[in-house]
This record gives C-alpha cells, structure tokens and sequence, in this order.
C-alpha cells in the first residue's frame, strides 16, 4: 500500500493521540499521585492558618452527622501532614453525647496523636470545634492550631504521606495486637477502665498493606458494634470498603486486655496493658 503524506499525517496524528490517551490514563492511575483515603470517606485537604507552614489530608466520615449550635457532631477522622517542625499522625472525633439520667446533651471532641513511627508529634485535644463554612464542602476547623478542611471531590487529596506502618501508638491509646502477629490496634480510650475503644482506633496489618479506621457505633454491657472502613493502600482500593464487627470484651480485673473481634471479620485482639477495676 502506498502511504501518501495524507495517510503518513493522519496516521501520525492517531498514533499521537493513542499516546496522549494512554499517558493520561497512566496520570490517572497512578496511587502515588496524590493521597487517597478510600471510598468508605470523604477526603478533605487541610490549609493551614497564616503564619504556619504544612499541609495534610483528614480521611473523614461522618455517623449520626447533626449541626449543634453550629457545630458540626457525628465526625470521626484519621489525619496526617506536617504543621511547621511537626510531623503528625492522629484520630479525631467530635460526637453528641447523651445523658441517660437528665436527658442533657453534650459535645464532646477529642484528637490525640499517634507516635514513635517516624512522627514527632504528641499532643493531645479536646477542644476543637468543627464549623461548616459551606456544608461539608469546607469546615473551619478551631482549636489551639486552626485549620480549614477542604473538601476534595475526586478523592484524591494533593498530599504525598511520607509515614511509614504503624508499630507504635503512643501514650494516648491502647496497643492491642491481632493473634499470630498480623497487625496492631491503636485504641483511644478516655477512660482507662473502659474495657472497649472508646469510639475510634487505627487498624495497621500486613505491614502496611491493609488499613483501616474502627468507630465504636454502640455498646452495652456485653459487647461494642463498630465499622471498620479501610484506606487505600499503594495500587489499590479496597472493596467492600467497610466491615460491620462486634468486640466482645474477655476481659478480667487486673488481666491483659482481650477483645474477640467477630462479623465481618474474626480476630483476637490483646494488650499488654492490665484491665483497672477499681472504680467498677
């Protein structure tokens, strides 16, 4: 076949377009463009206040979500990024709390660092107030350093996380191992006699490879119902992107921590850390 300079230019132009179209695809595909949560949360960007430096991602999602004197409750978050010559990895929630004898309710917020993995960071708050400035699209985060979340529609955040796996939590939570060696807990507990997650804990198993962020969602005297809803990890994102669990507590005074995890999973979790009776 003859290839006229017609045929040569058209057929240049499809074999550059086919290019264009498989390097976009590739921009496209490529995990470590950016930070991806995963499709159990809402992403969101954080801007810091003037007159710091550093950026990070909050890997939201919202439970029982209610505007409170203009506050927004019923959010849980695991976040990370850097504030001027901090590195920081935490969880965060801010709930309603109800009491059962009054009927009074209350907002409760906590945020507490998780450490000894390469952060540096090791604060702990109970201050913040979450404030929407345009519904969930952006929240005006107030507390000792405040900051703006920024929602990101894609799910793509323009952060590249720097952290390696969790091995260590720190002194605001509870490490609990999972039987055989698999993977670490982190539990934040406000009260050291309580004998589940006090709502949230950060899951890390296989190294890395498999992530997720545990919320409490209700407990009564024999056992706590929870979702766990997995991060991405690098190339992939997790289907389904939650599991629905029951922690049941094995628990005696004075003896290591056990939860046996059950549902959608069955794991056994246990802690050096001794169950406190004393103010049972």
């Amino acid at each position: 076949m003859l290839r006229t300079p017609a045929i040569m230019s058209t057929l240049a132009a499809i074999t550059g377009l086919s290019i264009l179209l498989v390097l976009l695809s590739s921009a496209r595909s490529d995990p470590s463009e950016g930070f991806r949560c995963g499709p159990g949360f809402l992403t969101y960007s954080v801007q810091v206040q003037q007159g710091s430096t550093g950026g990070g991602v909050r890997c939201v999602k919202f439970i029982d979500y209610q505007l409170v004197d203009g506050q927004i409750t019923g959010v849980y978050w695991y976040g990370e990024g850097t504030l001027n010559q901090y590195i920081y990895r935490h969880l965060g929630n801010v709930y309603l709390r109800k009491d059962p004898a009054t009927g009074a309710t209350t907002i409760v917020s906590l945020a507490s660092d998780i450490y000894g993995n390469g952060e540096n960071a090791k604060f702990s708050a109970n201050d913040l107030k979450l404030t929407p400035i345009n519904g969930q699209d952006l929240i005006q985060e107030t507390s000792e350093w405040p900051e703006k979340w920024i929602l990101e529609k894609s799910g793509v955040a323009n952060y590249t996380s720097h952290l390696g796996p969790v091995a260590n939590c720190g002194r605001f939570f509870t490490k609990l191992t999972v039987a055989a060696g698999m993977g670490v807990r982190c539990a934040m507990r406000s009260d050291r006699g309580e004998e589940y997650p006090d709502l949230v804990w950060y899951g890390d198993q296989e190294n890395g490879s498999h992530r997720h962020l545990g919320i409490v969602t209700g407990k009564d005297a024999r056992e706590a119902r929870a979702t766990a809803v997995a991060f991405c990890s690098k190339g992939t994102c997790p289907a389904p992107p939650e599991g629905r669990l029951v922690l049941t507590g094995l628990n005696h005074c004075d003896e290591p921590f056990k939860i046996r995890v059950s549902g959608d999973w069955n794991e056994l979790w246990t802690s050096a850390e001794r169950l406190s009776c004393a103010t049972r």
